[in-house]
């Protein structure tokens, strides 16, 4: 935190363990984690604003980045978070940002989930 100057959003410590959820599990950190998300400061539904938003929080600190991943065991990527209320369109990433990715050495990945499937499970659950 202090040798990229950003504060971040969330932290996990191996070991500590978490009130039990909504779900009625309890969460056990497994990993030291650093955690910097748009969520909170990015109020749009729109992908491009939110990775410009991280990018450029980011970016003053690409030099310390690229010294955090060359320590072993460090890993780093973007993991964006999308929950389409209906099916079609897609995602994509403008040139500008796939470039700045690379330049900061970050993959990215994608987990999507489909609000349909999500609203079905949750009436199954209630039904039980």
């Amino acid at each position: 935190t202090d040798m990229l100057r950003i504060t971040p959003t969330k932290i996990t410590i191996p070991g500590k363990v978490w009130p039990v959820n909504r779900f009625g599990r309890r969460r056990l950190d497994k990993i030291f984690g650093w955690f910097l998300s748009s969520a909170d400061s990015v109020k749009s539904y729109d992908l491009q604003e939110h990775m410009g938003w991280l990018l450029g929080a980011l970016q003053p600190s690409a030099k310390e980045l690229r010294g955090l991943q060359r320590m072993k065991g460090v890993e780093m990527s973007v993991s964006c978070l999308v929950w389409p209320k209906h099916q079609g369109g897609g995602l994509s990433l403008c040139p500008d940002h796939l470039e700045q990715l690379s330049q900061l050495g970050l993959s990215c990945e994608f987990g999507i989930y489909m609000w349909e499937i999500l609203d079905s499970a949750v009436c199954d659950e209630k039904k039980e």
